[in-house]
């Protein structure tokens, strides 16, 4: 009896640490926007600008990241975004959070994180999927 117990336990465990919290704040629906740069942040070692900009392109929208200053005159929106990396015998990001602001007035459109902790961890490629979705995707949800 006891076994049983203590497997189903672990299992209840594991399907805990392997779920993704979300959470988004659409002030603005940003989807009619087509031109977006996304600005690298100073502590970003991983090119997760690029892995952004890739996936916004893969969306359908002219997309592209760098520096403050390399930000095109086309841009009408930007994307400021901050990871949170963690190692458990291979460093992976657990946490991204996204901002979405007008080039023109720099007021806050949208904003979303992504936490998944864990013991199935998804890679920073997949958490920028599941970050930009919601913002970016078709109207429904659905990508």
């Amino acid at each position: 009896m006891k076994l049983p117990l203590c497997l189903v336990t672990l299992l209840l465990l594991f399907t805990g640490c392997s779920s993704v919290d979300s959470h988004f704040d659409i002030t603005r629906d940003v989807r009619g926007f087509h031109h977006v740069f996304v600005r690298t942040a100073s502590n970003d070692s991983n090119n997760v600008d690029q892995l952004i900009a890739q996936e916004l392109r893969r969306l359908g929208y002219d997309a592209s990241s760098g520096a403050r200053t390399m930000i095109p005159d086309n841009a009408e929106i930007v994307i400021d975004y901050e990871g949170q990396w963690d190692w458990d015998f291979r460093t992976y990001m657990i946490r991204l959070s996204l901002t979405v602001r007008s080039v023109r007035t720099d007021e806050k459109l949208a904003g979303g994180q992504i936490f998944h902790p864990g013991v199935t961890n998804k890679s920073a490629a997949e958490l920028v999927r599941l970050a930009l979705g919601p913002i970016f995707g078709p109207k429904g949800g659905k990508n």
